[in-house]
């Protein structure tokens, strides 16, 4: 078709265009203006406009085809929805049903209010109202919009979900292995579109009811009940203002008493010109003895709220009253410090971090001693802690974690058993880890054949480098001086080593994290310290209160350090050969190096290291 011969008029096309080749809702054609009023962005009446026409345009994909298969999948969606509480006394047509979908009357609600900001919930019966309406699911708590509050009214009526399920599951046993149904609904997580049902059960593992009287189902419940008798109607703020009504009442009522039997005195002559009289001696007396018993009333609602309040705080602390907890919570099985302002059911207050301050100590001594209580006499005189009492086992950490660097004028001892006793200096630190990463490199180098195009390779061997970042914390005056005895031997470590004539030497050492890497022999190559202001310092301001620094410096009390390693391997580097596992361990232990030591776990009976006799994870 030659050029001229195009219709270049699209004006005439523009019917077609909208009408038989668009299947878009014609809208109508309101004409936007170029006032602009200042107020918002294009001026209030082009916005006025543009919602007129989004909302009819809206409006107008409803009724077709599309616009109902839209809606008929936006009610099932919802209907998809988990099924939340409810306020008590609605049903399923309320504004706090958050699984109904009005047909898009509150979606197309939505559309011309876009503009100014404004924020309609897309469930519910109406536009307004329902949870999250006025943002109030997260920034206020206008009452019936937050989800809190909808919660705390169906807890206060005695409607509390959880309790509900407890009621269900308090009198099983171990021998029932089938699931009990909790609760059940149309739609939900296990529908398609809502169309299904959704049971939410019990696993088909059960436990026996627990015994003890601060787990069972009445301790659970009278801690509720204590939690509604708070909340219920803000009870505790309301009884606080009446107890200082009560005592502003109270000093009211004697003032006056005092005003009425005040005798007035000439400031002249000193004489008495006027005393009171009997009506108002007993009108005094009876103010005095309304004061009197406000004051008594206020005392006694005082005596009340604080009951109230140590009963709530006995509950939320219920769980270390459990045996269990007593005798084996974290600071008593890992030694870590605790403060003095913890539970009191905790019955010792560590002051000082059982891994912060070991000393450095030769790794005959350490492991001669690991896990061992740190209660034992022989084992308390290793730990710098003052006078102070030391949870946990000697060097037992959640995550191992200690660098030890090989004694170079006598690198093994002479009871070695297959290499195991090298002789090292031990650097314990608490595994206050934040970084750690392992990464092997391997070389190849390239060659190119004549008539080939592509590279060729020759494996030339690998690197392996480890890295890791932690955080060295001071809990006490006691840990400062070991730590930083160990931090500095750290960084020495990267100076040279000398022999008794004089040759200079290099410092191997040993790193073990958790039982990834154990008593890995490597070079450290590089080490930076930072976060130094991250935390407050030890000022040692002992003079003149003569307080608990003497002996200090002024040191940061926070540290973060990272280092670099390039492990040497205790074992042949090689691909893993079929049946061999363990032969090649470059993660977990190296069974072969240290039969004894690795994953050794301390028998409390026998009072002996109990060692596996394999790696269980290779073998």
């Amino acid at each position: 078709m030659p050029f001229l011969t195009l219709n270049n008029d699209w004006s005439k096309l523009a019917d077609r265009y909208n009408q038989a080749f668009s299947n878009k809702p014609e809208v109508p054609r309101i004409k936007y203006n170029s006032f602009d009023d200042g107020l918002i962005r294009g001026g209030f009446l082009n916005v006025g406009i543009a919602a007129a026409r989004d909302t009819a345009r809206i409006g107008k994909f409803y009724l077709s085809g599309r616009g109902a298969s839209f809606l008929i999948k936006q009610v099932g969606l919802q209907l998809s929805n988990p099924k939340l509480e409810q306020l008590p006394n609605t049903g399923a047509l309320s504004n706090s049903n958050t699984r109904l979908y009005n047909l898009g009357v509150n979606t197309l609600a939505q559309v011309p209010i876009n503009a100014l900001g404004g924020h309609i919930i897309r469930h519910g019966i109406l536009p307004v109202g329902g949870v999250g309406f006025l943002e109030g699911d997260s920034r206020n708590n206008v009452k019936g919009y937050n989800y809190e509050n909808i919660v705390l009214t169906n807890d206060k009526a005695g409607k509390n979900r959880l309790i509900s399920y407890l009621d269900k599951i308090k009198f099983i046993d171990a021998s029932n292995t089938t699931p009990i149904e909790l609760n059940s609904y149309n739609g939900g997580a296990a529908s398609v579109y809502g169309i299904g049902k959704t049971f939410i059960t019990t696993t088909a593992l059960h436990t026996n009811k627990p015994t003890s009287s601060t787990l069972s189902y009445a301790g659970l419940l009278q801690y509720f009940d204590s939690y509604r008798t708070i909340t219920n109607s803000g009870y505790i703020p309301n009884q606080q203002t009446q107890v200082s009504n009560l005592i502003g009442q109270s000093i009211s009522n004697r003032v006056r008493a005092g005003f009425l039997t005040e005798e007035v005195i000439n400031p002249f002559t000193g004489d008495t010109e006027s005393s009171p009289s009997a009506a108002d001696r007993a009108r005094a007396n009876q103010l005095n003895s309304t004061a009197a018993q406000q004051l008594a009333e206020a005392e006694a609602k005082q005596n009340l709220i604080d009951e109230i309040n140590t009963n709530i705080a006995d509950n939320d602390f219920s769980i270390f009253n459990h045996p269990l907890y007593r005798n084996k919570n974290i600071q008593s099985r890992i030694g870590v410090s605790t403060s003095k302002f913890g539970p009191n059911n905790i019955k010792q207050a560590y002051k000082v971090d059982s891994i912060n301050v070991i000393d450095i100590v030769n790794s005959s001594t350490f492991y001669g001693n690991s896990l061992k209580p740190n209660s034992d006499p022989a084992v308390s005189k290793l730990l710098n802690k003052g006078k102070n009492d030391v949870g946990g086992y000697f060097g037992r950490d959640i995550i191992k974690f200690r660098i030890e660097f090989l004694n170079n004028d006598l690198p093994v001892l002479a009871n070695s058993i297959n290499g195991e006793a090298v002789n090292t200096d031990v650097l314990a630190f608490r595994a206050y880890i934040n970084d750690f990463n392992d990464g092997i490199n391997a070389k190849w180098n390239p060659y190119r054949y004549m008539g080939r195009g592509e590279e060729f390779y020759v494996y030339e061997g690998f690197t392996r480098d480890i890295s890791v970042d932690f955080t060295i914390f001071a809990h006490s005056p006691e840990e400062m001086r070991p730590i930083y005895r160990k931090l500095n031997y750290l960084m020495s470590s990267f100076a040279p080593d000398y022999s008794p004539q004089l040759k200079m030497r290099g410092n191997i050492s040993y790193l073990t994290i958790g039982d990834y890497l154990y008593r890995q022999p490597g070079i450290f190559t590089d080490i930076k310290l930072s976060g130094m202001l991250d935390s407050h310092w030890e000022i040692a301001l002992d003079a003149p209160e003569k307080g608990f620094d003497k002996g200090q410096y002024e040191l940061p009390k926070h540290i973060k350090v990272n280092l670099s390693f390039k492990p040497i391997h205790t074992f042949l580097p090689r691909k893993v050969q079929a049946g061999k596992y363990a032969d090649t361990p470059f993660i977990t232990v190296d069974k072969k190096a240290y039969p004894t030591q690795a994953g050794a776990r301390y028998d409390s009976k026998t009072k002996q290291l109990i060692t596996p006799a394999s790696n269980k994870y290779l073998d």
